[in-house]
């Protein structure tokens, strides 16, 4: 009965749980490379982040917020990034994570098995 408590704890400890969670991601490209293109992509990242709260409240699935509110912003939605490229393009582009708390760490949490550090 031991053995098998001890090959039981063995591989607990040999598996690690993933505790974080995928987010939508987003990426805004300016139109081009001028100063006021720019401020503007910034602009629509603020609104974004703003809007994103507002549309997710009460919902479970955040991909699907994501993908109904494609419109708003002439934007695509696809493999879980909100894609919105303004003018042609050209310039410079904004990427990030949409969250619901920007206050909680974008750190994922990840248990070390101390079995399998003595092995690496």
């Amino acid at each position: 009965m031991r053995k098998y408590i001890v090959i039981c704890f063995i591989i607990m400890n040999m598996l690690t749980i993933d505790a974080g969670s995928e987010s939508p991601t987003y990426t805004i490209v300016a139109a081009s490379n001028n100063q006021e293109d720019i401020d503007k992509a910034y602009q629509t990242k603020n609104q974004l982040l703003a809007d994103y709260i507002d549309w997710s409240k009460g919902v479970d699935d955040l991909y699907q917020v994501c993908a109904d509110h494609t419109n708003e912003y002439d934007a695509s939605f696809y493999n879980g990034e909100y894609l919105i490229v303004q003018g042609d393009g050209n310039g410079k582009s904004i990427q990030g994570t949409l969250e619901l708390n920007y206050c909680s760490s974008s750190q994922d949490v990840v248990k070390k098995s101390w079995f399998l550090s003595l092995f690496s």
